[in-house]
């Protein structure tokens, strides 16, 4: 599924549900108008608030935490997961836009290097 695809979905308000599963810094940064974050760390517990009769829209950075949260989908049943491939960096390099935050959030790859740097050599 591409971002175009989903652009023309989020157009179809209230036939779809598009889930953005970033941790909460990642999308205070910048998120798609609609988009719902539920953060793949706590995702098994807030997806039981999607309706499992309408699509759902997964998204993340680049596509790789979307995927997991496909599998946690179609355990439980539901029948129409799409992952939007490219993330919200491939929706960005579109063009399309998005709710920027004035204050800049550290990606979670930042976040990690950063943790990973202040830990003892030995």
């Amino acid at each position: 599924f591409n971002v175009g695809e989903l652009e023309t979905a989020l157009q179809k308000i209230g036939e779809c549900q598009v889930v953005d599963v970033r941790e909460k810094p990642e999308v205070s940064s910048e998120a798609i108008e609609g988009a719902t974050n539920f953060p793949l760390s706590s995702f098994e517990k807030e997806m039981q608030k999607l309706d499992p009769d309408r699509p759902v829209y997964l998204l993340c950075r680049t596509g790789a935490r979307s995927k997991d949260a496909a599998g946690h989908l179609e355990r439980k049943g539901f029948r129409e997961v799409y992952i939007v491939e490219g993330g919200i960096k491939e929706w960005v390099e579109s063009g399309k836009p998005v709710i920027r935050s004035k204050s800049k959030a550290w990606s979670l790859e930042r976040q990690v290097r950063f943790a990973a740097g202040t830990l003892p050599t030995e």
